[in-house]
């Protein structure tokens, strides 16, 4: 309940994550909820600690922080980005605009894969795809960044739309690894259907 994914009738833990995270909103403001979840987490764990937990209870507690904070940096590196994408979403080099296109097709890709698995999660049944996708997102990062190579190195792509590029995929990268940690973490603490 303090965490706002409380089973309520027909609904799952996971649809009620799911709601959540999709929210339709501004990056800026997600990472402001975000924020403030963290900090009603940070109240919560304040107030258990006047009473006895056992080493489950804390074990839990502590797996949940771990999780807020994954989610947390995550927004945080889509918000770092923002300015960068929409540069890039409006660049006249055709070269930047391909690259663009691309990354919004993988991050939409990217996010059915993540919530298809967080149905199978919930039922403790992701882990091998999980680690499927974390390996995926991996390759994906090599090429991208061997993309952004190749293009300086044909003067398809200057300096600067480079080190943009090269940072944005850096921090893709860091975001989806995160929530797929974040999920791995989730999963075993008994968030499933009640």
């Amino acid at each position: 309940q303090v965490f706002g994914i409380e089973s309520r009738e027909k609904r799952s833990r996971w649809e009620a994550i799911k709601e959540f995270a999709f929210v339709d909103e501004s990056i800026a403001d997600r990472y402001a909820r975000l924020k403030r979840l963290h900090g009603e987490i940070l109240e919560y764990i304040v107030e258990i600690q006047k009473e006895e937990l056992s080493p489950q209870e804390i074990d839990q507690t502590g797996k949940l922080i771990t999780i807020s904070r994954y989610s947390i940096h995550a927004a945080k590196n889509a918000k770092d980005i923002q300015h960068n994408l929409g540069e890039l979403s409006s660049s006249a080099n055709d070269v930047l605009d391909g690259i663009y296109r691309s990354i919004v097709e993988g991050q939409r890709n990217f996010t059915e894969k993540y919530v298809a698995l967080m149905d199978r999660s919930g039922h403790g049944e992701a882990e091998p795809e999980l680690s499927k996708l974390m390996d995926q997102c991996n390759e994906r990062h090599t090429k991208d960044v061997h993309l952004v190579l190749e293009q300086l190195q044909e003067n398809s792509i200057d300096e600067l739309g480079a080190s943009t590029l090269l940072n944005v995929f850096r921090e893709i990268h860091s975001a989806q690894t995160l929530l797929l940690t974040a999920m791995r973490e989730l999963s075993p603490l008994g968030v499933q259907e009640p």
